[in-house]
């Protein structure tokens, strides 16, 4: 069982910007994204439980935190995982989807003709369906449809399909899929929650290697 001692809460104040309370048993800093993230640790076990917690801090829980209970309450998802590969998969399915448009096009199909030859495609998990206006991506992890909802031609499916490659980026379909953030205090930038909880993770890993280097340092410095 080791307690913070002096040079240990030096280094995490000036190291880490950290604002530490031994007694309290508080660590509190401030992430790249704004988040004002406080640690709770056993101050009679303080090393050990803060590596602890490092080692199992939970990113996707962590993002769960600030966005809506009542999405999330019914949610089919295992872990924020599965939704940024399926919002990968998304982004690389209309991209293929267009670039087969556009090679189509520019051989001079017509619309019949392209539609034909989306309906014998294999896009995956996409489905255009240009009479009933749907663009429709089914997978378990995300559902989005960018159609218009009335029917399309081959060059309405087209831009629909670049505006929403160009205007959703990852985070922000994640974002889409697991509510909208809290209000919470300090709640970070809603595109920033993944890579926000990401760098809480690293950080407090770093803390946990600099305490247990310090305690090793003035382990020796007893034995002397």
């Amino acid at each position: 069982m080791t307690e913070l001692s002096d040079a240990m809460v030096e280094r995490l104040e000036n190291e880490f910007g950290a604002t530490v309370n031994r007694d309290a048993g508080e660590i509190e800093f401030y992430s790249d994204f704004g988040e004002d993230f406080i640690l709770s640790f056993d101050p009679d076990d303080a090393v050990e439980d803060i590596a602890d917690q490092a080692e199992n801090f939970d990113e996707d829980e962590h993002v769960l935190l600030w966005t809506d209970p009542q999405v999330n309450s019914d949610s089919l998802y295992s872990s924020l995982s599965d939704i940024e590969d399926a919002a990968e998969e998304y982004l690389d399915t209309l991209e293929n989807a267009l670039v087969k448009m556009k090679g189509w096009r520019a051989a001079g199909m017509s619309d019949e003709e392209i539609k034909d030859e989306l309906d014998s495609q294999d896009l995956g998990e996409l489905n255009i369906d240009m009479d009933n206006g749907e663009i429709v991506f089914d997978n378990p992890h995300m559902y989005r449809d960018c159609g218009a909802g009335e029917e399309m031609t081959v060059d309405d499916v087209m831009n629909a399909i670049h505006d929403e490659y160009d205007n959703h980026g990852i985070d922000d379909l994640i974002c889409s899929e697991i509510g909208t953030i809290g209000t919470g205090h300090g709640a970070p930038p809603i595109t920033g929650l993944i890579e926000d909880s990401k760098g809480i993770h690293k950080t407090l890993n770093e803390m946990a290697d600099m305490l247990e280097e310090q305690r090793a340092v003035e382990a020796r410095a007893d034995e002397r």
